[in-house]
């Protein structure tokens, strides 16, 4: 009972996420950060189903790259820009992210979603013969 419990709040998790974020407080390898990023991405996708892209930032010490995922593959900024030297561009990008109307930050506005039903249960009446 609990596990189940689990997965649904995951799953409510997931529903939830607009933008996601990584964040990586040292200037080493960014590749973890990455994979933790692309698979966040891809759980949004397959969690939220009336979105066709998902945009997302990764935060490196010093260094902002901006990403963007749909369901055929993962483009990112050519070279990050540091967050210090270029402080506007760093506010233009978040606040870019948050105004963004839901098409800007890839929902398929023309979908609505449905409640899902449970599975229908198959019902056997006895018959004697």
């Amino acid at each position: 009972m609990k596990i189940k419990r689990t997965k649904a709040l995951a799953r409510v998790h997931w529903l939830r996420v607009h933008v996601p974020v990584e964040i990586k407080s040292d200037n080493s390898d960014m590749a973890p950060a990455v994979g933790r990023l692309c698979r966040s991405m891809r759980q949004i996708l397959r969690e939220q189903v009336v979105r066709r892209f998902v945009l997302s930032l990764v935060f490196c010490m010093n260094e902002v790259s901006v990403w963007i995922c749909d369901r055929s593959g993962l483009l990112r900024t050519q070279t990050p820009f540091n967050k210090h030297e270029e402080p506007k561009k760093s506010i233009q990008v978040i606040a870019a992210l948050a105004l963004l109307n839901p098409e800007q930050r890839g929902w398929d506005t023309s979908m609505r979603l449905c409640r899902r039903l449970p599975p229908p249960r198959p019902s056997f009446s006895e018959c004697t013969v």
